[in-house]
């Protein structure tokens, strides 16, 4: 499937979290082998997948607007660090080609997932990760994370881009720098995850609306 742990370091961490969890069959602290690592009685590899079908089933009923939030939050978000990490990847292995009309960036893909079809920076409202993000750093105080990651999605773009033509001697240089970049923007996502389980979790957010 699409996410690589071997590439992608918060992947593992996500699922060892979920395993370990209340919902978890590793929550006794007893290992058991990767195949038999379970979340919510599901193989813990596809835990996004996982927690998506339990918004339907879940007894509290089925609501549309926590439903897409979900998604957001954990298949949309990911496969935006994933292709992060996959980016900083092909800057260490050089594909043969990136020259080609079909070749996908996957800094691009990133890009794509994360800005969706937001076509201005002081646009409200819409389905994107940006616009969740805008949303909810907006019942706080801070700076707006939203263009501090695009600022480094650009970065991460050109750096691809030279690696791609760059020496090979260049390019262990030009991937550090990625990764760096990569794993700048992956904590500044982090920051809407948060907000938003503040928010949701606490009084802050209205308490007849909240549906878990």
């Amino acid at each position: 499937h699409f996410l690589n742990q071997d590439v992608n370091p918060l992947y593992p961490i996500y699922m060892f979290a979920f395993w370990r969890g209340t919902h978890g069959n590793g929550r006794s602290g007893n290992d058991v082998p990767r195949e038999s690592m379970k979340f919510l009685s599901k193989p813990v590899d596809f835990y996004g997948h996982t927690i998506i079908q339990a918004e339907f089933e879940k007894e509290s009923g089925y609501d549309a607007q926590v439903t897409a939030q979900t998604i957001r939050t954990t298949n949309m978000w990911m496969a935006t660090v994933q292709s992060l990490y996959n980016g900083v990847q092909m800057c260490d292995e050089k594909p043969d080609d990136f020259d080609e009309p079909n070749f996908v960036n996957p800094i691009d893909m990133a890009a794509a997932f994360w800005i969706g079809t937001q076509e201005e920076e002081s646009a409200v409202g819409g389905g994107s990760l940006y616009a969740w993000a805008k949303d909810i750093g907006s019942k706080f105080t801070g700076q707006d994370v939203n263009a501090q990651i695009v600022q480094r999605l650009k970065s991460l773009q050109i750096n691809l881009q030279n690696c791609f033509v760059a020496p090979e001697e260049e390019t262990y240089d030009i991937a550090a720098n990625m990764r760096a970049d990569a794993d700048s923007i992956t904590r500044l996502m982090t920051v809407p995850l948060v907000q938003s389980l503040l928010w949701h979790s606490t009084t802050l957010g209205d308490a007849n609306k909240r549906n878990f």
